[in-house]
């Protein structure tokens, strides 16, 4: 087996193991499981922007600001990939870590996502 592919077998196994440990860890985070949807609706002239569960349970509201900013689709769409973002981050971290790198801004970033302490 040559270098290269010791090196590939090596990081698809810490890949595996870092997927397998944030699957372990997100499931501690609390927080209403993903997937979460974003909705746009409009009422008596005012855009809104849902952000549901898969269930249709409301996990956010998002509107257009009183100054004319038209963000809240940008808003509501952040909010929605928020429950994968978190796990793709934890996943990092621990590929990361498994290869002995630095993960302290990737725990930092989960930190303030789930209101823990870094």
């Amino acid at each position: 087996m040559s270098r290269l592919e010791r090196d590939r077998a090596a990081a698809l196994a810490a890949s595996k193991a870092s997927q397998a440990k944030a699957k372990r860890e997100n499931a501690k985070i609390r927080h209403t499981p993903g997937p979460w949807v974003a909705r746009r609706l409009e009422k008596e002239g005012f855009c809104y922007e849902d952000v549901m569960d898969e269930c249709g349970y409301y996990i956010a509201t998002c509107h257009e600001g009183v100054r004319g900013e038209r963000n809240a689709d940008a808003n509501a769409r952040l909010i929605a990939a928020s429950p994968d973002l978190v796990f793709q981050l934890l996943s990092a971290a621990n590929y990361i870590d498994a290869l002995g790198g630095d993960s302290k801004s990737y725990r930092a970033a989960i930190a303030r996502a789930t209101g823990e302490t870094a």
